[in-house]
């Protein structure tokens, strides 16, 4: 029964996989679809695809139970062919449209937003830069704009995945044309990337003429490395742009945070004054009293929770699965509260934030220490929670 069921699938791969290459408005729509699902590979993503169109996230049975979600009775799953062994198994995994929340669920990240493109386009473009010296002697000509800086990552990505340059693949194919399957790997790369993030228009005016050159070994090579790209620049920018908000929302709160009250006072002098501590860590400052208030409860071990969630969502599962998720929010609240013991007297001290500044200058008094605090802030965000 399973044999004959694994040569089913077999057959909806090939027969989908024969039905995208001979049309290009369908692959284009294909790979709008795939850009959902980073993680999974690309024979997989055809799967999903001919067996639920409508699938936004999936996962097996047991994954969606670890991160508090149950898969209801009666619901048909998505079948997978695991071709990990010495023969194909079929793997069952479930769409979250077939799951009941005993929890919110949460997986996607926040959009990117026109005003973070910039930023996005110059930190993406260092950071493929480390990986491929041929690109980073190009980089500075793409000017931090993001679209070309994706385009041009799927073109030197594809240059990597096989080895040659465009111009090398032309001379070893013995023709006065860019090879077919050289052309639609880029090509596709770029739509899956274009798309992604927020150029869909530009996406959908590429050419894929191309796709009608490629025998079945070729279009599947395609596929594999345009998903395999997709899956590479997906798990840089899921580094890449948390940090970008992070930023940006410490730079609102800080704008804030000197907004005067009713008594003239900023709201970081009160906050400071009254023992206050770091901006979402939950941790008081130096000769503050009592414990954390309701919202300061979820920080740091829930922000590292949350990170995870959003941004390393298998390492996520994983640690969830196998019963490490909780101790490790236990070890960064502890290795928070030891981060802030050491610090911020030390910091405090070296700056000359004294109770005698507090009673003469308690402004300065507050700057100081709220340099101290962000100092300290820093260092247990960076190497707990978004680490």
């Amino acid at each position: 029964m399973n044999r004959k069921k694994v040569e089913e699938y077999s057959t909806l791969l090939r027969d989908s996989a024969t039905i995208l290459q001979s049309d290009t408005e369908l692959w284009k729509q294909f790979l709008h679809f795939a850009t959902q699902f980073t993680h999974y590979r690309f024979r997989d993503q055809l799967l999903i695809y001919a067996q639920n169109q409508q699938a936004t996230a999936c996962a097996t049975f047991a994954q969606w139970k670890k991160i508090g979600r149950y898969v209801r009775s009666g619901e048909h799953s998505i079948v997978l062919l695991d071709e990990t062994g010495n023969r194909p198994r079929l793997r069952h995994i479930f769409d979250v449209t077939s799951t009941g929340p005993t929890q919110e669920f949460a997986y996607k990240p926040k959009p990117i937003l026109p005003e973070e493109r910039e930023e996005l386009a110059k930190r993406l473009s260092t950071s493929y830069a480390r990986e491929n010296s041929l690109y980073a002697a190009d980089a500075k000509r793409w000017d931090n704009n993001l679209e070309q800086t994706l385009s041009q990552v799927a073109m030197y990505m594809t240059q990597e995945y096989y080895g040659v340059s465009l111009e090398q693949a032309m001379e070893q194919s013995g023709k006065d044309e860019f090879p077919a399957y050289y052309v639609a790997t880029a090509t596709s790369a770029m739509y899956l990337l274009l798309s992604k993030y927020g150029f869909e228009q530009e996406a959908n005016q590429l050419d894929f003429s191309c796709m009608s050159q490629l025998d079945e070994q070729s279009f599947e090579n395609v596929g594999t490395a345009a998903s395999a790209i997709l899956s590479r620049t997906a798990r840089m920018v899921r580094q890449i742009h948390p940090q970008i908000q992070r930023e940006s929302q410490k730079q609102t709160e800080r704008s804030e945070s000197y907004e005067k009250d009713d008594n003239g006072r900023s709201a970081q002098e009160n906050h400071l004054s009254s023992g206050g501590g770091l901006h979402g860590t939950g941790h008081r400052a130096a000769g503050g009293r009592g414990g954390r208030t309701t919202a300061e409860q979820a920080a740091p071990p829930m922000m590292r929770k949350k990170y995870l969630g959003e941004n390393q969502f298998l390492l996520y599962e994983r640690m969830a699965m196998n019963g490490t998720l909780f101790p490790e929010m236990r070890k960064v609240d502890e290795a928070a509260d030891r981060i802030k013991k050491q610090m911020l007297p030390k910091l405090a001290q070296e700056a000359g934030a004294t109770d005698e500044l507090k009673r003469t200058d308690q402004f300065e008094w507050v700057r100081r220490m709220e340099a101290c605090n962000h100092q300290v802030e820093e260092v247990i965000l960076a190497e707990l929670v978004y680490s």
